[in-house]
């Protein structure tokens, strides 16, 4: 009869927190990019951990006295242009989609605003660039409209001839409860980290007196 009970708490306990809702932010501004979590509406910062101090176990002398070791210079990565960032996010939109179909409804997109501001030497260039970004935007609000209860939903797009570089900005912040972000990161977990596996292998370029009008997409 206690096996019984203590099964029955355990169960119960379990149902209870897989009904925690949780939400998530991540954020990409210029010189800012952050990921933080939300349990109850309390935000726990992800990305960038801050740094621990380290104890002060060795005197200063002799840390001057020790030789420091060369630093191995790190190998640039490919630069992240507006091009990379929206191929990605149409390359794993698709099937973040897909995996919320069985959830559909019950995720909740409380806010997705994505801003591009193309620039580059190039003109001509920059301008065959503005039209493939907008082309891409118009395939990202259908897919986030038709899996998920959407609140705040807005894509803009901008060109400045002026420009030497690219400008893009995105903030998405979702909640859903604990059970359904387990589901919902088994599902497509795999999938995404392939295609963004492929996708940062690759390298995309932007080649900009004029500033074109924005185009601006849902809400």
């Amino acid at each position: 009869m206690n096996g019984l009970w203590i099964t029955g708490a355990v169960v119960l306990a379990l149902f209870l927190l897989g009904q925690l809702r949780l939400g998530g932010e991540v954020r990409y501004h210029p010189g800012e990019v952050g990921i933080w979590l939300r349990v109850s509406g309390v935000p726990i910062r992800l990305y960038p951990r801050k740094k621990k101090k380290e104890p002060d176990r060795v005197s200063k002398k002799e840390r001057k006295a020790r030789p420091k070791k060369p630093k191995k210079p790190k190998e640039p990565g490919p630069p992240w242009t507006a091009e990379r960032v929206l191929d990605l996010v149409k390359r794993v939109l698709p099937l973040i989609g897909e995996a919320a179909g069985k959830l559909r409804r019950r995720i909740r997109i409380d806010v997705f605003h994505l801003d591009v501001l193309l620039g580059g030497e190039d003109p001509g260039d920059t301008a065959m660039a503005f039209g493939r970004v907008n082309a891409s935007c118009g395939i990202i609000l259908p897919v986030l409209e038709q899996n998920f209860r959407c609140k705040d939903n807005r894509v803009r797009t901008a060109v400045d001839f002026e420009r030497e570089n690219t400008e893009v900005r995105l903030t998405l912040a979702l909640s859903m409860t604990l059970g359904q972000l387990i589901g919902f990161g088994l599902w497509c977990g795999y999938a995404a980290w392939k295609v963004w596996k492929e996708t940062t292998g690759g390298l995309m370029s932007n080649k900009g007196p004029q500033q074109k009008e924005a185009v601006k997409y849902g809400n």
